[in-house]
């Protein structure tokens, strides 16, 4: 969890910034999360340059607010209906870890599955 949410930070901090290319540790918890933002349209896409960095090529325009719901001390598990009461109509990317993998608040719901609300991504 620790890395993803090194990730995030760097994300947020490089739209931020205006960069258009970043370096991340490449993982498959990391690749799973970039997957997540390319079909949402977040990044235009990513690429391994060698066994331990991703390249992540960003949009120039989206600037990320970024909530971290989850820590190490409070982990946010909630079920099907509390994800849709509390996130389904926020108009932000909310990312959860499933037991199925990560998935939006929106696939989640369809899925009908519950997990550990990570972080919701704001588009400014």
């Amino acid at each position: 969890m620790d890395l993803l949410y090194k990730v995030v930070i760097t994300l947020k901090n490089a739209c931020l910034l205006s960069k258009t290319v970043v370096l991340l540790p490449r993982s498959t918890y990391v690749v799973m999360f970039l997957d997540l933002l390319y079909k949402e349209g977040v990044i235009f896409g990513y690429s391994f340059q060698s066994s331990t960095i991703i390249s992540v090529f960003l949009r120039p325009t989206v600037v990320l607010k970024v909530d971290l719901l989850s820590r190490q001390s409070y982990r946010g598990y909630k079920s099907y209906n509390q994800l849709y009461k509390d996130y389904y109509f926020q108009g932000s990317l909310v990312i959860v870890s499933t037991s199925r993998g990560l998935k939006t608040v929106q696939q989640a719901v369809v899925e009908r599955i519950g997990g550990e609300c990570l972080c919701r991504l704001s588009f400014i």
